[in-house]
């Protein structure tokens, strides 16, 4: 409960690996909504504003996600890349069904996590790739696993690390996914 008359924040928990949810969204949501009309009509203007453009963004990145299990990890993944980028000073940009080609082919990657680690220098650039991985594309065929491994392996040896989580994984705990993420990027940065 916030200190300002009852706000609710949504934060969850994380219990041995699983993710607690502490309060309904919705609720929270309409709780919330409820407080913000009891500022000043100028307040209120500025917090309407602020949420709308904040939501607007979001959809018009979600969108281009192809599937629910991308639009989960993106959620999740651009409130945490938002978060380092202030904590680390590290610009970090994060770009949804990027196509990456190598001299083996063109792929359509579901994130590709750009790193600029010293700037200006255009060549310390990192990236990771990051794959969502649904049941009905992806290990249901022996053909479509070698498809991704041969992919990941390209991917890897031009200079791309490729993380790859399965539909469960994202559904059940997308926080988790992006706490590996975070590690990733963290490793490729030299950030203890």
């Amino acid at each position: 409960v916030g200190k300002r008359s009852g706000y609710r924040t949504g934060r969850t928990g994380v219990v041995e690996g699983r993710r607690a949810t502490m309060f309904n969204p919705e609720s929270m949501f309409k709780d919330n909504l409820k407080i913000v009309e009891s500022f000043d009509k100028k307040v209120r203007e500025e917090i309407y504003w602020r949420l709308d453009m904040y939501l607007t963004n979001l959809l018009i990145d979600i969108e281009r996600c192809e599937s629910p299990i991308e639009q989960m990890m993106h959620i999740a993944l651009k409130d945490k890349l938002d978060s380092m980028m202030d904590t680390f000073r590290l610009p970090i940009n994060i770009t949804n069904q990027a196509e990456i080609e190598t001299s083996r082919g063109k792929y359509r990657v579901d994130f590709l996590i750009e790193i600029w680690l010293n700037p200006p220098d255009e060549n310390s650039f990192k990236y990771i790739v990051v794959e969502c991985d649904g049941h009905e594309f992806h290990e249901k065929t022996k053909e479509q696993a070698q498809r991704d491994k041969a992919r990941d392996r390209d991917l890897l040896a031009n200079g791309y690390a490729v993380l790859r989580f399965t539909g469960s994984e994202i559904w059940r705990n997308n926080v988790n996914c992006v706490f590996e993420v975070e590690r990733a990027i963290k490793a490729v940065a030299g950030i203890e």
